[in-house]
């Protein structure tokens, strides 16, 4: 299978590395965050744009001001793993998109929405009511070519703005599986 892990499409090759979009954290400790790979091959050729790739993993840490760890790695999304239907809702947040497969059979541009719970969905949430001051929370994500990227985001803690819980319900989304 040249799409498993460590395998070989040649003569392509995946040298893009995923982008992390900007967190959002909200009151009750949980984290949104979008995520994507890019594709390096991309067809101009084609009548057909070509989609960007989910990531294959996702993972997030805790630091304080002084560069302390406050959590372990915590792993919001692991490919490697199957997850059962109902734990749709756990990985994919309010928002996310995927375009399903009619789109890709019958569009020219099938892009998807992929906005995760980085916290509070298959993770803990932030420890926020026990935190107070400056913290970092550093975002990794992983492509299944081994391409790595972190995205750093301070806060302070209270949090300032109005606090609002994060957003409930199932991604608005085609999936084509069950």
């Amino acid at each position: 299978n040249p799409l498993r892990p460590g395998a070989s499409l040649l003569p392509y090759r995946d040298t893009e590395r995923p982008i992390i979009g900007k967190p959002h954290i909200y009151s009750d400790g949980k984290v949104i965050v979008g995520a994507f790979d890019p594709q390096s091959h991309i067809d101009k050729h084609s009548s057909y744009e070509t989609p960007v790739l989910a990531p294959a993993a996702l993972a997030w840490r805790l630091y304080d001001s002084h560069n302390h760890a406050v959590t372990g790695l915590e792993w919001a999304l692991r490919g490697s793993q199957w997850y059962p239907p109902g734990d749709i809702s756990r990985v994919f947040a309010p928002g996310a998109k995927n375009p399903g497969f009619n789109c890709f059979a019958f569009h020219r541009v099938c892009i998807p929405n992929w906005v995760y719970w980085l916290a509070g969905g298959m993770t803990e949430r932030l420890p926020l009511g026990s935190l107070h001051g400056r913290y970092r929370l550093t975002v990794y994500a992983w492509d299944w070519a081994g391409n790595t990227s972190a995205r750093d985001y301070s806060f302070k803690v209270p949090l300032a703005g109005p606090q609002t819980p994060a957003p409930s319900g199932r991604p608005v989304a085609r999936f084509d599986y069950p």
